[in-house]
Formats: structure tokens, sequence, C-alpha cells
């Protein structure tokens, strides 16, 4: 299996990137987290607040509370905390065993990490040109600027990210050769 994982802040173009490598299968370690919160809110109410990026909006059906708080709960202080720390990278990887390309959009903490890179992952830092750090609402973003990569793409727009995205598909046999670094000045960066 050939595993493309793209790091980086949220909102950084990881999905956009994912959807762009062709052939693809592309998985979330969130997707057990969205199908218990389609159960609750409805699968259309779930797509909707995806679609319309409006996972922090409150919403009456949870309280006052948003979808993002929900995810954020069931699977970091639940999942991870209370029954296991390799509870979604576990059922990712079995249920995604026998494609030929994968990639995951939503790498977010350290043991996914070395789950990925002891299956040969490739690594790819993504963000938006000019993009500043800002402090992490969550324990979920406070990794992802610190993992080694393979790779440094920035980007302007989506359609800049597609672009990138079959650039390194195309290049990924050369780019796996690479040693994976976390300081900038050591990492390749796309023009």
């Amino acid at each position: 299996m050939k595993l493309i994982i793209p790091i980086g802040p949220p909102g950084g173009g990881k999905t956009t990137f994912s959807q762009a490598i062709p052939g693809a299968s592309v998985a979330s370690f969130a997707d057990p987290l969205y199908a218990a919160m389609s159960a609750i809110l409805g699968p259309h109410k779930v797509n909707e607040l995806r679609r319309l990026n409006q996972k922090g909006e409150p919403l009456v059906e949870l309280g006052g509370k948003s979808l993002r708080f929900a995810l954020r709960s069931l699977g970091t202080e639940w999942g991870r905390n209370m029954i296991w720390e390799d509870i979604w990278c576990e059922s990712l990887f079995r249920q995604y065993d026998d494609v030929d390309v994968l990639t995951i959009d939503d790498l977010r903490f350290p043991n996914e990490y070395e789950a990925a890179r002891k299956r040969g992952a490739v690594f790819v830092r993504i963000w938006q040109r000019g993009y500043e750090r800002v402090p992490p609402e969550h324990e979920s973003e406070s990794y992802w600027f610190t993992f080694p990569v393979h790779l440094q793409v920035e980007w302007d727009t989506r359609d800049e990210i597609r672009d990138k995205a079959g650039y390194v598909f195309e290049r990924l046999d050369e780019i796996a050769t690479h040693r994976p670094e976390v300081t900038k000045r050591l990492v390749p960066t796309l023009p």
C-alpha cells in the first residue's frame, strides 16, 4: 500500500490534497465519529454542517455545543483517553488494509503519526501561503507542526493544491527516499 499523509492546520487544505491524489482512497480517523454524530443529528444535518464549514456553530440538538466540540470530546476524551489511545488508528487501518493507495486527511496525534510511519507513509506538510500559527483550541491541534515530513507544500488556491498533489503522486517513490525532517529549512518545499 502507498500511504500519503498531508499534515497541517485546520483548514490547511489536507482534504483537498487527499482528494486530488489519483486513485487514492481518502480516509479519516474521524469517520467513525461522524457516523456516531450522524446517528444522533441525522446524516443530512452533519453533512450540511461539514459542507458549509459550520462545525463550530452551537446546536440546539447538542445543548448549545457545536459539532466540533462533540467530535473532539468523543474522539479524544472518550475514545483515546478512556478506551484506548489507538482505537481510531486500529479501526482505520483494519478497514483500509487492502487498498493500493490511501490518504488520511486528519492525522493529528503522535500515535497516529507513528502508526502511519511504521506502514511506510510519506508525510507532506501543507498550509496556505502566509499562514500564521495560532494557539490551539484543542489538544488535537497541538502536534501537526512537530511531525517530521518528507516535503512541504504551500498554496494560494485550491487548484494549486490539486496540482501539487498530482506532482507528489507522480514522484512518490523519489520523495519517499527523503529522510523526514521537522525544521522548515531542511525539508524540501514545492515551488
